[in-house]
């Protein structure tokens, strides 16, 4: 019953039906892992206050092979979660709500 289901891409139906095509679900999923590196960048910062170490932590970060290769091979959709884990452990990290 449940198996398979994934009520996040019920949020992808509205541009799906605009540009129906594959590589819509693939830009979308970059979208969204890029919207993850603000954060990544501001924890970063905050813990080395160094703008060039910040740079080079948030590139090592975005540039993992494993999401490398999730990104570029089919459509995930656990890679949903990278935004939002993102902007919670951001709020976690000033102690402030994320949003």
């Amino acid at each position: 019953w449940g198996d398979h289901a994934n009520f996040l891409l019920y949020a992808l139906v509205p541009i799906y039906r605009l540009f129906p095509d594959v590589r819509t679900l693939l830009v979308v999923q970059a979208i969204i892992t890029t919207v993850a590196a603000w954060p990544l960048f501001r924890i970063a910062w905050a813990a080395t206050r160094n703008v060039v170490f910040s740079y080079v932590i948030l590139g090592a970060s975005l540039l993992f092979w494993g999401l490398q290769n999730a990104l570029d091979f089919d459509f995930h959709a656990p890679l949903f979660l990278i935004a939002p884990l993102a902007w919670l452990l951001y709020g976690l990290y000033f102690h402030r709500p994320a949003i």
